[in-house]
């Protein structure tokens, strides 16, 4: 069994609990455990998104790319990057690759910005809110980092 130490990769926002998802590392050997979507149960857990590259204070160039797992509706998962300011640099979305309904399914991106940035940017990779407002707060991760 994989044993909680690490770093913390994230928060995810499923279904209004907030959840700590920290690195997994069994062995001691300093190398961290992959999570697998597929492991990932959406009907016990509820709507997910996780980012789990690039990590928080990560830094990241002109171009990085984006992955994770998410069970979102109809596996949608959107991504939008802002400066501290608050300005959007880059705007997106993709589709999780999930092997059925309820399950996690892996997403990768690749977001490239509109205009040069440097010092910290915000990455939010979210659900959007398919209820309009109904449900409660849809997943979303915020994951902040450094820019070149």
């Amino acid at each position: 069994m994989l044993g909680l130490i690490g770093l913390v990769m994230g928060l995810i926002v499923a279904g209004g609990v907030v959840l700590i998802v920290e690195g997994l590392d069994d062995d001691d050997d300093g190398d961290r455990a992959e999570i697998v979507c597929s492991d990932l149960d959406a009907s016990a857990l509820g709507a997910l998104v996780i980012v789990s590259s690039p990590p928080p204070g990560g830094r990241v160039a002109g171009s990085f790319t984006v992955s994770g797992c998410a069970a979102t509706f109809e596996q949608n998962v959107r991504y939008r990057l802002t400066d501290r300011t608050g300005a959007v640099l880059a705007r997106g979305f993709t589709t999780a690759s999930s092997p059925d309904v309820g399950i996690a399914g892996d997403f990768s991106f690749d977001v490239e910005t509109r205009a040069p940035a440097t010092g910290m940017l915000s990455l939010e990779v979210f659900e959007g809110d398919a209820s309009g407002g109904q449900g409660g707060p849809p997943p979303r991760q915020i994951t902040p980092l450094i820019a070149d």
